[in-house]
């Protein structure tokens, strides 16, 4: 059971978060996951008062191919361990590498990669001292960069 709640702002084609599970069996994941009222109501209200509609997205193996994407690291900014999740659209070498503002390398890693979901942990004792740092993320041709910061 999960249950949470939301205060903030967002665009009709936003989603809010995603979930990242691994079954220990084989299992119908539509079958497995419905929204419900069991611990808080499953509503959801626009700025202005209007009810809006929840929903679960389910991506499958059949479904249109899903592109290339790096999401920003959790937690922001960063007191111990942080994660950086990525989808990739095919398997390939894949490297992370993080700089600080100046350009200095702090951390580098490559791996060959399976197409998919994937999520790197980064011990922050390898990012140095507090500040804004650059991480990009490169498998095939793509290539995205975004920002983390390293708190104090």
């Amino acid at each position: 059971l999960l249950s949470f709640s939301w205060n903030g702002s967002a665009g009709d084609e936003d989603h809010l978060f995603s979930l990242w599970l691994r079954a220990g069996e084989p299992v119908a994941i539509r079958a497995a996951l419905r929204l419900s009222d069991r611990l808080t109501m499953a509503e959801a209200y626009a700025r202005e008062g209007q009810r809006r509609e929840l929903g679960l997205a389910f991506l499958a193996a059949d479904d249109e191919q899903r592109p290339f994407e790096v999401f920003q690291n959790e937690p922001n900014p960063v007191a111990g361990t942080t994660w950086i999740a990525f989808y990739l659209p095919e398997a390939g070498e894949t490297t992370l590498v993080i700089q600080d503002l100046s350009g200095r390398r702090l951390l580098e890693r490559t791996e060959m990669l399976p197409a998919g979901m994937h999520r790197w942990a980064i011990d922050r004792r390898r990012l140095g001292p507090a500040g804004v740092r650059i991480y990009t993320l490169t498998s095939g041709d793509h290539t995205a960069t975004r920002k983390l910061i390293v708190g104090s």
